[in-house]
């Protein structure tokens, strides 16, 4: 997969939180010396290193980790844009919001390269593997709305990390991060709008994003000159496309930008597989698979992963009720499989408190969302295959097609279980589940074996889902149990890839 690195609503400056506070006023103030706190590229770095030895994880997820191809920055990267100066730690150091932000991802694409170099991979470089919009609070809003200067600390962060001049006296709507990541005959395209261009003044539409025609036009021109093999096609801006249930609860927490049917239908039709935003510090991910009445019938309208990132570094009271600050690992599939998820979301949480001396990143959930759509083509195929054994087998023939098709998903693999009666308290049954192999393996199956299997039994068991890389017994997983229960088993092959299998245990067979 396709590893990002999406971080989100840093607010360097007065609401950053990795900062020192004053600890008594006067001339001249005294601070917490900076050895009390923790370097956020050094914490953010240590993360990646524990969740690439993280046994819980399977191979897949833990390789995100040590893999990032990509850092996408969805917004808000200063406070102020750029207004405030940064608090001096050091002499020659960072002397405002911007310099302060851009030192930290520097750092930040050292940590990661030095991760990548352990599997051997080339150095990223910020020019190509850093995408960054700008957000409501990277917009001077003392500056006219026709003044470049609006944006002005913004192109300073991104001349310092790109070299590229491209975003001084540049209109608000030419302001267009784009990048094109190309591998081993993989091709992704990355797209950044600037969804700050809402020129009312009234304060409550700052909060109300918008992206226009001409960068829509723009995007166009990017996208048709790219090769026509493009496997993979994501946008990232700032604001909500759509509401968040948790914060919609009134008009001043009115959060999805203007036009979002248009911006979301346009990314549909463009076969956008995921849209990356920040803005409101609330962590969602979801499918939107809305489409529209005028879409034709064959159309390639996509179903887009939306990800809303919660925010990395603001302090606690700027964070919605019980939610901490956040980032996230995002897996992109780079081979289209109808049959698995198009991504893979892990979110991790720093807790809310005083204390940073010690603390750290810990898991927060983990998600698979998205599909990719059959082809024409493979439709077709499919169509033929099912006619011709139809004709041949007669009545019962769509079962049998079935049937084989799910022999072919799991390559022979099955999910089986024995059990007798328990000596365990307050429990029925002692549950032995394994996965055994049919003797006749397809032809892609027979060139791969089983590493380790993952066995999801509920949330009734606490370790689930349990991870077995012993071989012996078909990966077996024992437990105890006082009642019928679901297992869905993930089982990994050596070329990292995976098949789901299920198999509800009851107990009216005879005991094994």
């Amino acid at each position: 997969m396709l590893s990002i690195l999406h971080i989100s609503d840093l607010h360097f400056g007065a609401a950053f939180r990795f900062q020192p506070r004053m600890i008594r006023s006067g001339p001249p103030p005294v601070f917490q010396p900076p050895g009390s706190l923790l370097d956020l590229a050094e914490l953010l770095g240590s993360d990646l290193v524990r969740i690439s030895t993280d046994a819980r994880l399977s191979a897949e997820i833990r390789a995100l980790a040590s893999r990032v191809e990509l850092i996408v920055i969805s917004g808000d990267i200063a406070n102020s844009g750029g207004r405030d100066r940064a608090l001096a730690l050091r002499e020659n150091g960072p002397t405002d919001e911007y310099e302060h932000a851009a030192e930290f991802v520097e750092s930040l694409l050292r940590k990661l390269n030095d991760l990548r170099a352990k599997d051997g991979l080339p150095a990223l470089a910020g020019n190509e593997r850093v995408i960054a919009v700008p957000g409501n609070h990277d917009v001077n809003w003392d500056q006219p709305a026709d003044s470049p200067d609006r944006f002005l600390g913004f192109a300073k962060f991104w001349r310092r990390l790109t070299g590229s001049r491209a975003y001084f006296d540049c209109p608000p709507n030419e302001i267009m991060a784009r990048t094109v990541i190309e591998a081993d005959g993989f091709c992704c395209a990355i797209v950044g709008f600037n969804s700050c261009t809402v020129t009312s003044e009234p304060n409550q539409l700052r909060d109300i994003g918008l992206v226009e025609d001409a960068q829509l036009s723009f995007c166009d021109r990017f996208l048709q000159g790219l090769p026509s093999g493009v496997d993979r096609k994501i946008a990232v801006f700032h604001h909500h496309p759509v509401y968040i249930p948790a914060l919609a609860a009134g008009v001043e927490n009115y959060d999805a930008m203007l036009q979002a049917g248009r911006l979301l239908s346009y990314l549909q039709q463009r076969g956008f597989d995921l849209i990356l935003h920040g803005h409101k510090h609330y962590p969602m991910a979801w499918v939107h698979n809305m489409i529209p009445y005028e879409a034709p019938p064959q159309g390639a309208w996509s179903e887009p992963v939306i990800v809303s990132s919660g925010s990395l570094s603001v302090q606690g009271g700027k964070l919605p009720s019980s939610v901490p600050n956040t980032y996230q690992l995002i897996g992109v599939r780079k081979s289209r499989d109808p049959l698995r998820p198009v991504c893979s979301v892990l979110r991790r949480k720093f807790l809310r408190g005083d204390s940073l001396y010690g603390a750290r990143f810990e898991l927060d959930g983990l998600v698979h969302l998205g599909r990719d759509s059959i082809s024409v083509a493979d439709k077709e195929k499919r169509s033929a295959r099912l006619q011709e054994l139809s004709s041949a087998r007669g009545e019962g023939a769509l079962l049998h097609t079935m049937r084989a098709a799910r022999y072919e998903e799991s390559g022979g693999w099955m999910l089986v279980h024995r059990y007798r009666a328990s000596n365990a308290p307050d429990q029925e049954y002692d549950i032995s589940l394994y996965v055994i192999e049919k003797k006749r393996k397809t032809e892609e199956f027979a060139k791969k074996t089983v590493v380790f299997v993952r066995y999801a039994v509920g949330d009734m068991w606490r370790g689930s889902p349990y991870t077995v890389d012993d071989p012996q017994n078909g990966f077996e997983l024992r437990l105890s149990a006082y009642g019928p229960f679901l297992c869905i088993a993930e089982v990994h092959f050596s070329d990292k890839s995976t098949c789901h299998l299920e198999r509800f245990i009851d107990f009216e067979m005879a005991n094994g």
